[in-house]
């Protein structure tokens, strides 16, 4: 809702928060601090996945990988019930044929930006997503994130573009020449799931 950055009054801020939190300041309002009592709340007992990176690649896992670290996980945690954000018109790979047998995998079916894609990130008991708006949601209604993204990428939204909180992450090289390994990258992923659904 803020209108530029700061940049055509002579300003400069580290990171839209930031930027945001003078907005508030200079209007007399206080900064919300997370979880924000606009974003609906309904929880749920689903760990959500959204691992392809919307308007850039480097952003999450390449497509050619996101279903087979979906599938692994999914085989890896039977008793986790995942929900996948599937983005219609986004150009994202189709979900394959085998997805229908796997019981404890849920696919929902939105186009970008729609209210239904906010109320199944604000409903997640834990968020795995590529970097970009689900990882802001998820900091805005308050429920751990992973922030599954490429080493090149968070070097470069790390400073300016994340909220301030300490990220916790699997990274992973994006440049032309490295292979990325879906086992290793999967097994990452459901260590942390592991860890947050302990607590």
């Amino acid at each position: 809702m803020l209108d530029g950055d700061g940049r055509d009054q002579g300003l400069s801020f580290s990171s839209p928060y930031v930027y945001s939190e003078h907005v508030l300041n200079k209007l007399g309002l206080e900064q919300a601090v997370p979880p924000w009592d606009f974003l609906p709340r309904r929880q749920t007992n689903k760990v959500l996945l959204n691992l392809i990176g919307k308007g850039d690649v480097c952003k999450g896992l390449p497509p050619s990988v996101v279903w087979e670290v979906i599938g692994r996980l999914a085989k890896k945690l039977p008793s986790v019930l995942f929900l996948v954000v599937y983005l219609l018109d986004e150009g994202q790979p189709e979900p394959p044929a085998w997805i229908s047998a796997m019981t404890n995998l849920q696919i929902e079916t939105a186009h970008f930006g729609s209210v239904k894609v906010t109320e199944l990130y604000c409903g997640a008991r834990l968020v795995v997503t590529s970097e970009g708006g689900g990882y802001h949601m998820a900091y805005g209604v308050g429920t751990p994130a992973l922030l599954v993204t490429s080493e090149q990428w968070f070097a470069v939204v790390r400073e300016y573009a994340l909220p301030p909180i300490q990220h916790e992450t699997v990274l992973f090289n994006a440049s032309a020449d490295s292979k990325i390994n879906p086992v290793q990258i999967a097994k990452d992923i459901a260590l942390w799931i592991l860890d947050h659904l302990a607590h």
